[in-house]
């Protein structure tokens, strides 16, 4: 038996939800998709992996970057009722010190790009995903 491979489209069409993905790394495009799907009932879910570890490695530019991602992460709530912004990383070396120094950091910026001050960050159970560094943060009751 031949064993199935997903890009993300695939992996995504498996859960046979009312979604639309959408994957970019432009900002502007990002933006623009989130605004046109929206409505009120919109459930948006930000996802992001190594971006976290790979911004806190180059400490002289950590800061405007994960003020950067912040103001993203806040303009796309906008257009949404309720946000989820999941971050994952492989759990190696100081990776997961790393991982946690940003995601700590990104927490603490949200509120200042937002205007909503509901920012919090959500435990994922380790059944849920393979060991290792992870973080979900919710605008949502």
């Amino acid at each position: 038996m031949r064993e199935r491979r997903y890009g993300r489209r695939g992996i995504w069409n498996e859960f046979n939800l009312e979604d639309q993905t959408y994957y970019s790394s432009n900002k502007k495009r990002i933006v623009r998709a989130v605004k046109n799907a929206s409505n009120a009932d919109t459930h948006l879910i930000v996802t992001f992996g190594h971006l976290l570890v790979q911004i806190e490695e180059e400490e002289a530019e950590a800061e405007a970057e994960i003020a950067k991602l912040a103001t993203l992460c806040a303009k796309l709530s906008q257009f949404a009722a309720t946000t989820d912004i999941i971050a994952v990383d492989t759990h190696s070396s100081d990776r997961p010190t790393l991982f946690n120094s940003a995601a700590t950091k990104l927490i603490e910026e949200l509120p200042e790009y937002s205007d909503q001050d509901r920012w919090r960050h959500i435990k994922i159970h380790d059944s849920i995903l393979w060991p290792g560094s992870r973080a979900l943060i919710r605008n949502w009751d």
